[in-house]
């Protein structure tokens, strides 16, 4: 009876260290927090006593299905990729049973078979493995190694793969086979265990070789669509930019030629512009007397208005005269604005606050919206930082620029935890050049 209960936490030991501790470090999942996977592990334990009694190859071979299945039960990786954890798995649970035997052997002086005729030397050596398993699994810090092993793994073809677990499957059994019947200390028995460290650093070191291959991969296709990206926009930036300065020749004409409400119509089927049903009774934008500020902001706040986003306006002093070219200061608003619907449209709150006001010296226009989350203020003018897709982001740096060109025109940013805020600055104002 005592033989049986020693069998049965020798069973469950076993099968714990394979399919959970050893398996989970691997994984690096933290299954053992879970009860159920502990009755799994109990309700095994019968089986896996059945297959004391078969042939050393048979009994390995079973107990590594179970394992498998186990693994999978608890993992939910597939039998496929359960079964090549489970070989590295049973392979180092292997090598810590037979490092638990050399400490007997060589340390206590204890001979295996008496070990085995004396329960509590039983119980003890099963304490002392599963010491030297937990302080081996220790050193497991793979992350997310098996998950890219699992992507190659579903990408080969099924028989390639059944090619691969049957070889290392039957490459352990005939390894266990050698050690478990050859001798301890001897020849043999050191040169098997020498073998099942070289499997275990083989297995290993290919599938470290499998995540460097699929990363190389994965920015190879990065790179690929890319510069497919690229190219696309470089074509549309082409064709645009030459049906753009087509519609200029016939704007310009149309001025000439001083057909100014035929030009209107040209600029506004040009902009798709539609009658909107929008209230902008709200807006004081009657205190803008700059024709292009008031007309950017005017139908920036329709469209605003169009897709639900809330306006809210103050502009506390007439605003004539701003000392800037027309074309960087429609460039600033627009950006700007264009960025801010953007971003509130994918708020909650969905809020814009604009708010004007001039004195004696500067103009100050801010610009304040809701956002859905955190930008990083330091990288919001890099030229590479894309808050809305590829290429979609160079507004900001576009700004950025126009700054730095413009001596009288400071742009800051800020960020609250409500609010993304940007404010322009115009010093020294006058008649707009």
């Amino acid at each position: 009876m005592d033989k049986i209960i020693a069998g049965a936490v020798g069973s469950f030991i076993s099968c714990y260290v394979c399919t959970m501790l050893i398996t989970g470090r691997l994984l690096y999942r933290q299954e053992h927090l879970k009860i159920v996977n502990y009755i799994i592990i109990l309700a095994a334990v019968p089986l896996l006593r059945i297959g004391g009694s078969f042939n050393i190859i048979y009994k390995i071979i079973y107990v590594i299905s179970i394992y498998t299945i186990i693994i999978n039960l608890i993992y939910k990786k597939g039998f496929i990729f359960s079964s090549i954890i489970c070989v590295l798995a049973y392979s180092i649970g292997l090598l810590c049973d037979v490092i638990n035997s050399f400490i007997y052997l060589t340390i206590f002086n204890i001979d295996i078979v008496y070990i085995k005729q004396h329960p509590y030397l039983t119980y003890s050596m099963y304490f002392t493995f599963f010491l030297i398993v937990l302080i081996i699994s220790r050193f497991i810090r793979y992350g997310n190694l098996f998950d890219e092993i699992e992507d190659f793994i579903f990408k080969k073809n099924l028989f390639s793969a059944i090619q691969y677990i049957s070889f290392f499957v039957l490459f352990t059994v005939i390894l266990a086979y050698i050690i478990s019947v050859q001798p301890y200390l001897s020849k043999q028995h050191l040169l098997s265990t020498a073998l099942l460290v070289l499997f275990i650093i083989m297995n290993i070191t290919y599938f470290i070789q499998i995540k460097i291959s699929t990363k190389s991969k994965y920015d190879y296709d990065n790179i690929y669509n890319y510069t497919n990206e690229v190219e696309k926009l470089a074509k549309q930036l082409s064709a645009q930019e030459h049906e753009y300065k087509n519609r200029l020749i016939g704007i310009e004409a149309l001025v000439e030629n001083k057909q100014y409400d035929d030009s209107l119509e040209f600029i506004n089927d040009i902009l798709s512009v539609q009658n909107k049903k929008v209230n902008l009774n709200l807006t004081n934008y009657d205190n803008i007397y700059d024709v292009i500020l008031k007309k950017l902001l005017i139908e920036k706040t329709a469209r605003a208005l169009g897709e639900g986003i809330k306006i809210n306006t103050d502009i506390r002093t007439q605003i004539k005269d701003i000392n800037v070219p027309n074309i960087v200061l429609n460039d600033i608003v627009s950006i700007i604005f264009d960025n801010a619907i953007d971003a509130s449209s994918k708020s909650k709150e969905r809020i814009i606050d604009i708010m004007i006001d001039e004195d004696e010296d500067e103009i100050n226009i801010i610009i304040a919206n809701t956002y859905s989350k955190i930008i990083e203020e330091v990288v919001i003018y890099h030229d590479w930082y894309f808050s809305k897709g590829i290429f979609k982001g160079n507004g900001l740096s576009i700004l950025k620029q126009i700054e730095k060109d413009n001596l009288n025109i400071i742009i800051d940013t800020s960020i609250t935890e409500d609010l993304f805020i940007q404010e322009i600055n115009i010093f020294n104002a006058k008649e707009t050049i």
